[in-house]
C-alpha cells in the first residue's frame, strides 16, 4: 500500500483485501473500522440486535472465547457504536467484580438442593391428606401439617410401618375420635411407607407399566384402613382419595421407594 494514497483509498483497499486465516486480530479489526467508516447511516436494527446480545458477548469474553467469531455482527457494531461499546464496558467490568467478590469465573448459579426423603414423603402425605380431610370437614390446612409433625413424632411408638401387622390399639389411642387427621395421617403414612420399602423405584415401575400399580395401592390402603379400624365413611373417603392420589403423579410416588434394587 503506497504512503502517498488517498487515505480513503488506502480504507477501501483494506476493506476489499481478502481475508485469510493467517490474519490477525488487528488486520481483522481494521478491517471492520474500514467497513464502518466508509458506511453511511445508522443501523438501528443491527443496535438493537447488539444491545440484547450484549450480555451474551460480555459472558463469553469474560470466560476467555473468541467473541470476534462468536458474535461477528455485534462486535463489528461495537466499533461504531459508542452506546454500545460503552454498555459492553460496563458489562465486563460487573462480570469483573462479581468474579472478584466471589473468587471463581462468573457461571451459572447452582442447582437448589434436592428435598430429602423425609421431606418428600411428607409432602406427598400432605398433600393427600388435606383434600380428604377438607371433604370430611375435619380441619384446616395449618392442621394438617401439625398432625403431620405429630406422626413423625409418634411414628416410632406405633408399629414398624414396614409391617402391615400394626398395633391398632397404639394408632388409635393417637389418633382416636378427637384427632381424626392425625388417624388419616397414620392410615396413609403406613400404606405408604409399607408400599416404598416393600418395591423398588424399578419394581413399582414395572407394576405401573403392567397397569398393577393402582390395584396393589387399592389394596394396600383397603388392608391399612382395616388395620387402623376407620370407620365406614373415613375408610371409603381414605381408600378413593389414596389410589386417585398415586394415580395424580405416578412418578413422584415411585422415587419415593427406599427398597435397593436387586443387583
Amino acid at each position: 500500500m503506497s504512503d502517498s494514497a488517498d487515505p480513503l483509498e488506502q480504507l477501501r483497499q483494506v476493506l476489499n483485501s481478502t481475508d485469510t486465516p493467517l490474519a490477525n486480530d488487528s488486520v481483522r479489526r481494521l478491517r471492520r473500522l474500514a467497513h464502518a467508516l466508509l458506511s453511511t447511516g445508522f443501523d438501528e436494527e443491527a443496535h438493537q440486535r447488539c444491545q440484547e446480545r450484549l450480555p451474551e458477548l460480555a459472558v463469553a469474553a469474560q470466560r476467555g472465547a473468541r467473541v470476534a467469531a462468536l458474535f461477528p455482527e455485534e462486535v463489528a457494531h461495537l466499533d461504531v457504536c459508542e452506546t454500545c461499546a460503552g454498555d459492553y464496558a460496563d458489562l465486563l467490568d460487573d462480570l469483573a467484580e462479581m468474579e472478584a467478590g466471589v473468587g471463581q469465573p462468573f457461571a451459572e448459579p447452582p442447582p437448589a438442593p434436592r428435598p430429602s426423603w423425609r421431606a418428600r414423603l411428607g409432602q406427598w402425605l400432605s398433600d393427600l391428606v388435606r383434600p380428604l380431610v377438607e371433604r370430611l370437614d375435619l380441619d384446616d390446612a395449618e392442621g394438617v401439617e401439625w398432625a403431620l409433625q405429630d406422626y413423625w413424632e409418634l411414628l416410632p411408638r406405633i408399629s414398624d410401618p414396614t409391617d402391615l401387622h400394626l398395633d391398632t390399639s397404639g394408632a388409635m389411642a393417637f389418633g382416636g375420635q378427637g384427632n381424626q387427621t392425625l388417624l388419616l395421617l397414620i392410615t396413609s403414612g403406613f400404606a405408604t411407607q409399607f408400599l416404598l420399602s416393600q418395591y423398588s423405584q424399578s419394581q413399582l415401575r414395572s407394576l405401573w407399566q403392567s397397569g398393577d400399580l393402582f390395584t396393589l395401592a387399592e389394596h394396600t390402603a383397603t388392608r391399612v384402613a382395616h388395620e387402623v379400624a376407620l370407620d365406614s365413611e373415613l375408610q371409603k373417603v381414605f381408600i378413593n382419595g389414596y389410589v386417585a392420589h398415586v394415580k395424580r403423579d405416578p412418578e413422584a410416588f415411585m422415587q419415593l421407594a427406599t427398597r435397593p434394587d436387586q443387583p
